[in-house]
């Protein structure tokens, strides 16, 4: 019983990876509206992002699966943590990342609020990443408690 506990949670962060990847363009859209100088906006980098960092969630709880041994759901359970912290710190800018004026690109959202990222994938994230962080602090927390002969 005490390993089907990880397993479900490396099942439900794997699930919500998944949901993770298929938020900017599926579930939840980015606006594909051009910047007036014809380069994409900051949304579509932020997209971009969103969907790697769902990948690395839904690839190390998959790993996880498929190892079984404590390591790996701690490695994990941290990435994960870490990941969702990028996906909700870096489109709120609360890290910056880019400059659209020096380099060319910039991930955040758009400044317009009518726009789809601010519209639909904002709000999606709000209640995702919190859903995800939880769920990853419990998960890492019940695997530093439960106690395996075998692991």
């Amino acid at each position: 019983m005490k390993r089907k506990i990880k397993q479900i949670f490396s099942a439900v962060l794997a699930l919500l990876g998944i949901i993770y990847i298929l938020t900017p363009y599926q579930l939840f859209p980015v606006c594909n509206i051009p910047a007036p100088d014809g380069t994409p906006m900051k949304c579509a980098y932020t997209a971009k992002l969103i969907i790697a960092m769902g990948a690395m969630i839904l690839i190390v709880n998959a790993i996880a699966l498929l190892k079984r041994k404590k390591i790996y759901y701690n490695i994990a359970y941290t990435i994960t943590l870490i990941a969702a912290f990028i996906n909700y710190a870096l489109p709120k800018q609360l890290i910056k990342v880019g400059n659209k004026k020096t380099i060319g690109w910039e991930i955040g959202l758009c400044a317009k609020a009518d726009h789809g990222c601010n519209l639909h994938t904002l709000p999606a994230l709000e209640i995702l990443t919190p859903l995800l962080i939880a769920t990853a602090i419990i998960a890492l927390i019940l695997n530093f408690l439960i106690r395996e002969d075998h692991d």
